[in-house]
């Protein structure tokens, strides 16, 4: 008896999904992701859920090595339309139009043998990125190349109050 009604699921779904009442992408959804291993970390882009048109997403990136990866950004080739960040990073995007994700700040350290997680729908997915890579690298900048100074809004001696102004004199962003 119970043979027969898993034959009877199983059929019915099959015969949802082909009529097109169960969106195929629903019954698929946990079986898709992709993996990209560098050296010192991989990336895993996995299919979570999905209704109608809309795909779920959650890329993970854990750290391999032994070395803490500071402030990671995620660049990545087109896949889909990003519908926007449920968690874990914030979408940012050149004046050249490239876009890649950032952390959030509060999870800007990847300690080793720990992960990034970011989740977010899309739409028209057409397949998992053709590459991903972090892509922060750690320069440190000219004293030619910015300016710092200090101006005081208020002074009562022990203390006061006022801003770091830091300001960017090449063309080249400052982080």
């Amino acid at each position: 008896m119970q043979k027969q009604k898993q034959k009877l699921i199983a059929t019915f779904l099959t015969m949802a999904i082909v009529c097109g009442i169960l969106p195929l992408n629903i019954a698929a959804a946990t079986l898709e992701s992709v993996t990209f291993t560098y050296d010192e970390y991989k990336i895993d882009y996995t299919i979570t859920g999905g209704w109608g048109d809309v795909m779920v997403i959650e890329t993970k990136i854990t750290n391999t090595g032994g070395e803490i990866i500071e402030n990671p950004m995620l660049a990545y080739s087109e896949f889909a339309e990003i519908d926007g960040i449920w968690s874990g990073a914030t979408i940012e995007t050149t004046s050249t139009g490239f876009s890649y994700m950032k952390n959030m700040g509060w999870n800007s350290d990847i300690v080793p043998g720990q992960s990034w997680i970011i989740s977010y729908p899309v739409t028209n997915f057409v397949g998992f990125p053709e590459r991903a890579e972090l892509c922060q690298q750690r320069v440190v900048a000219d004293l030619l190349d910015y300016s710092v100074s200090v101006e005081v809004d208020q002074d009562w001696g022990h203390g006061f109050n006022g801003r770091v102004l830091l300001q960017n004199t090449n063309d080249k962003p400052l982080e």
